[in-house]
């Protein structure tokens, strides 16, 4: 399963507990893995806060995804904070390019509707408010009036 991708401690125990019901084996062999270095939290939630902020999510976004796969709290925030440091995440950038992508498929629609629309879209990614209200600010703003 590791061969395959990324997978925390969490997620590892969970799948192997479905072949082997005997807790000690599974905690014996997830300790042999921390042991050598084959299985890190830290490692894993690191590549995945890098790779879901290139990918265009928010750093709230990511650390709840890394939540939900079993990543601590603090080791969340920590990789998170890591991975924005080292890639030099910009946020309202972040946004900006978002806007810009959505409204690729959605200039048709009327001013309202697609403000409505982006800001449902930009809450899900995981932005925050004030960033969100400069970025689609700044994107009305510079549409031309008809």
């Amino acid at each position: 399963m590791l061969a395959r991708g990324r997978r925390t401690t969490r997620e590892l125990e969970l799948r192997l507990r479905r072949r082997e019901p005997d807790m000690t084996i599974v905690t014996v062999a997830l300790e042999r893995l921390q042991a050598s270095g084959l299985l890190s939290d830290h490692e894993v939630a690191r590549a995945e806060a890098s790779s879901r902020l290139r990918r265009g999510e928010a750093p709230a976004r990511v650390r709840q995804t890394l939540r939900s796969k079993g990543i601590a709290g603090r080791e969340a925030a920590q990789a998170v904070a890591e991975a924005v440091a080292d890639d030099a995440f910009d946020e309202l950038a972040a946004c900006r390019a978002a806007i810009a992508k959505r409204m690729r498929s959605q200039s048709s629609l009327e001013p309202a509707v697609a403000y409505r629309r982006l800001i449902a879209f930009l809450q899900r990614r995981g932005f925050g408010g004030s960033t969100m209200r400069t970025a689609l600010d700044e994107y009305f703003k510079s549409l031309p009036v008809p």
